[in-house]
């Protein structure tokens, strides 16, 4: 039976083919070794925020499946709470009105930012069937270990990374049995990857990932991490 995270992890696999072909240019055509540098490139930036975004859906379908299952909002982490007022007050702290006068314009935003202030007060006040998840899942980082760590810890759950690592997908992909070993090698993978990124984001002259191999590995990576994921997810919530 297909289940919320599934779903997601459907998609997420969905989006990691067309990544091959970037790579490739297409069918019947040989690109120079300049254009194939420069495909592996953008593939590594959209596989970046590709697999960001995933891992927050993933961390948002968490915390809603939690406030789910419990019976009362005595239930709850408090972090979940706590993470749900912190960020629903930031985005409107961060937002900009704009209008013919600033008067108006706080008027307009007044009327946008009362529904969701009002949900999350009736939320606190006990009434969890309130939808304040919209503004709950953010991460300020690259998706490291620590950064995909904290999104799950909103729901609850600690150390997730090494909860996937638990499962079958990665200890395979890092040719281990032993799942500290694997998640060792998850760290460093994660933190390889993102310097790779961040070096190709802030420098077109960039010599890193140039190779196809290195993307398709990153793409084998990401998705035995998303499989693992789903089944330490769904274990703790069926």
């Amino acid at each position: 039976m297909s289940t919320p995270f599934s779903v997601i992890v459907d998609d997420f696999e969905s989006a990691l083919i067309p990544l091959g072909e970037i790579v490739n240019g297409g069918q019947g055509t040989v690109p120079s070794p300049r254009a194939r540098v420069a495909a592996v490139h953008a593939a590594t930036l959209l596989l970046a925020a590709t697999f960001e975004e995933f891992v927050r859906e993933m961390a948002r379908e968490y915390a809603v499946q939690v406030v789910k299952k419990a019976c009362s909002i005595s239930d709850l982490p408090d972090a979940l709470l706590e993470t749900a007022w912190y960020r629903t007050f930031d985005k409107f702290a961060r937002s900009k009105t704009t209008g013919s006068s600033k008067k108006e314009a706080l008027k307009i935003f007044a009327k946008q930012a009362r529904p969701i202030i009002d949900a999350l007060f009736t939320f606190i006040e006990g009434d969890i069937t309130q939808n304040i998840f919209e503004n709950l899942i953010h991460n300020e980082n690259n998706m490291r270990a620590g950064e995909i760590n904290g999104l799950f810890k909103v729901g609850g759950l600690g150390n997730v990374c090494s909860e996937a690592c638990k499962q079958t997908k990665l200890k395979s992909y890092f040719d281990t049995d032993d799942e500290d070993k694997a998640h060792g090698e998850l760290l460093s993978a994660l933190n390889e990857f993102f310097e790779r990124r961040n070096e190709i984001a802030h420098s077109l002259n960039s010599a890193s990932s140039s190779a196809p191999e290195v993307l398709f590995r990153d793409v084998e990576l990401f998705r035995a991490f998303s499989i693992d994921l789903r089944a330490a997810l769904e274990g703790r919530v069926p």
